[in-house]
């Protein structure tokens, strides 16, 4: 099945968020498309003035970072409505609202959102303006202690899963533990490993 191309700017978003530099293969492997496929998507997106192809990596131009807040915010919007109100598990959000987040404009979101009473943020932790800061520290910045779970910028289904199993959620009291290969973090239920790869992605406080 092609892929919205609004999935593409979310991937960019996800993986520029997280490690702030982006490159084809990383779209490619959030996608789970193949590489030539990311190619050919991600220049449509050029062509349609919403990225473009630096040194530095992928970047949003003025018109798609714009563009991207917004889809960002449906986007999360979205997994906050079938997690509160459809009850799909909160590992799966992510991935069951890639279609239906595309068929609502943008003023049913806000409605959507209105009626759920403004939550600040979506079921991962990411807030809803895409723009607002958060006090946060990088799980890569981290040796080992307590902390608390603030958010997961890049939502991979996998860790998603593990993290919920062990009842990780963001708001979780958490210990962190370092060694060679990635971090151990314990939570409420048991211990998920994380490797240096998905690291970036957890932010604590």
């Amino acid at each position: 099945m092609r892929k919205n191309y609004e999935d593409y700017i979310i991937a960019v978003w996800e993986v520029m968020e997280t490690n702030n530099k982006v490159l084809i293969k990383d779209v490619s492997e959030r996608l789970k498309t193949s590489v030539p496929t990311a190619w050919e998507e991600l220049h449509r997106l050029e062509s349609m003035g919403f990225i473009s192809f630096e040194k530095e990596g992928i970047k949003f131009t003025d018109f798609g970072y714009e563009n991207a807040k917004r889809v960002i915010m449906n986007h999360r919007i979205a997994e906050l409505f079938v997690y509160k109100m459809l009850e799909v598990p909160w590992e799966d959000t992510h991935e069951e609202v890639m279609e239906f987040e595309h068929s609502l404009k943008d003023n049913l979101m806000d409605r959507l959102w209105r009626n759920m009473g403004r939550p600040s943020t979506c079921p991962h932790g990411n807030p809803i303006n895409p723009e607002d800061k958060l006090n946060e520290t990088n799980l890569n910045h981290v040796i080992g202690g307590k902390y608390r779970l603030i958010r997961l910028t890049y939502e991979d289904h996998t860790l998603l899963k593990k993290f919920a199993s062990n009842s990780i959620f963001p708001g979780t009291e958490v210990k962190v533990n370092k060694y060679s290969t990635g971090w151990e973090i314990l939570g409420p239920n048991g211990t998920t490993e994380v490797n240096g790869k998905l690291a970036n992605s957890v932010r604590l406080i």
